[in-house]
């Protein structure tokens, strides 16, 4: 299934360089699993990635969404108390199936600064991140790629990774091979499985989305009206505007289980979870062993 979609006016700015176009939401009929079909490059998500929430991010982002504060800004890139309850959270999930003790080395990939990393779990923690943002103590920061298999890893963490990821079947496939024999992964993704039933398709939806890709006021007043809609009631409204944004992907149990099957992973446990408090949004989180080499 397909939905016509726009790329978000602060995306085609700073991360594609190009003028507002238009693109398609697909769903999986098999798993449900939602993506667009327009994919960042290595060199896109650099740009987007590299300086993750600065003063060019945000410029960039507050002049085409207002919404966008510098104090929601701020509280994102500083969120120290809702660091203490997400690293809680995790190290609760992980302590019903692995033994802390028998984490030794582990792997934080993508994970900004590391500061995610639950207390107490691993005695060699490393963070591998493209960003500048300094390592937290006792985080080891690694920004080359090629210089993570002279490791070899008891836990892997990808926390809000999958879903910015052109191909998440090809990253866990380049995160397999650096874990140690039936060792594991954390998966922690937002849990964004909005309604889509009044969504426009077909061609009027097509017009209708080239129209706005034109029309930078009307794009913004319609954007705001289906994010809150989105946000408050979980759903896309009447002549909604799906937006290419930072998030291309969008799973849920039936197709993170997909996806980790596929790539030759067993599920070990998986649930929906709050963020760090019962007001916040709803992440799934799961944990994943690899499977033994036949």
């Amino acid at each position: 299934m397909s939905w016509p979609a726009v790329v978000a006016p602060f995306i085609a700015e700073f991360v594609l360089r190009q003028p507002v176009s238009t693109c398609q939401l697909l769903e999986c009929r098999s798993c449900g699993f939602r993506f667009f079909d327009q994919r960042f490059t290595d060199a896109e998500a650099e740009r987007l990635y590299a300086r993750y929430r600065g003063p060019e991010y945000f410029e960039a982002r507050h002049r085409h969404e207002p919404w966008y504060t510098a104090r929601f800004n701020e509280n994102l890139s500083d969120q120290s108390e809702v660091l203490v309850k997400r690293r809680q959270r995790t190290a609760s999930f992980l302590a019903r199936f692995l033994d802390r003790a028998q984490v030794d080395a582990l792997l934080d990939y993508g994970g900004d600064s590391g500061q995610a990393i639950p207390d107490g779990w691993g005695r060699d923690r490393v963070v591998f991140d493209l960003s500048d943002a300094p390592p937290v103590a006792t985080v080891r920061k690694v920004t080359d790629e090629a210089e993570l298999p002279q490791h070899a890893f008891d836990l892997a963490m990808l926390l809000h990774v999958l879903e910015h990821a052109a191909d998440p079947a090809a990253m866990l496939a380049r995160v397999r091979p650096l874990l140690r024999e039936r060792a594991s992964i954390f998966v922690e993704v937002p849990y964004e499985r909005m309604s889509l039933r009044a969504l426009g398709r077909g061609v009027v939806s097509e017009r209708y989305m080239t129209w706005l890709a034109a029309h930078p006021l009307p794009l913004r007043a319609l954007d705001f009206y289906s994010t809150a809609a989105r946000v408050k009631l979980g759903l896309a409204p009447p002549f909604a505007v799906p937006k290419l944004h930072e998030h291309i992907n969008f799973f849920h149990e039936a197709s993170l289980t997909a996806l980790a099957r596929r790539c030759g992973f067993d599920v070990l446990g998986m649930e929906q979870q709050r963020f760090a408090s019962p007001s916040d949004p709803v992440v799934l989180v799961a944990l994943l062993r690899a499977r033994a080499a036949p």
